[in-house]
């Protein structure tokens, strides 16, 4: 059974989202993700675990997967090393540009890192509850 396309994510739904988040660690990761998957235009299944026991650093994105790199016109970008995708087993890497305003992912993801704190080689998206790491963004 096909279904209805759905709108498009822009940045005004992204921002009415944020407006309704708070600062605790799981609002902090949630929107980490959502701005990244955003800017990366990347599936949701390539960021996120699927199920709440399921991590594989050999499959799943960690912070030791990221990093910045600066082109021949020394420029920024922010490079995501995806170890496993939907069409590519062995990985691809996909990337955004550097931002300026109040939705920069540079900086949502800097929020996201300082408030949780993910392990190098756990899940991106890990969240701090209180002396432990949750992995599963509800």
């Amino acid at each position: 059974m096909k279904q209805d396309l759905w709108q498009p994510v822009t940045i005004e739904i992204i921002a009415a989202i944020h407006s309704h988040l708070t600062n605790t660690p799981l609002d902090t990761a949630f929107y980490a993700c959502l701005t990244i998957l955003f800017y990366t235009a990347a599936r949701v299944g390539e960021f996120i675990i699927h199920h709440h026991n399921s991590f594989n650093p050999a499959e799943n994105i960690t912070p030791a997967g990221v990093r910045v790199e600066t082109d021949w016109n020394n420029l920024k970008t922010m490079v995501f090393s995806l170890p496993c995708t939907k069409s590519s087993l062995s990985g691809e890497e996909v990337q955004w540009a550097m931002q300026n305003g109040p939705m920069n992912p540079q900086a949502v993801l800097n929020a996201h890192m300082a408030v949780n704190n993910p392990p190098i080689n756990g899940p991106l998206f890990t969240y701090r509850d209180g002396n432990k790491h949750e992995i599963h963004l509800h």
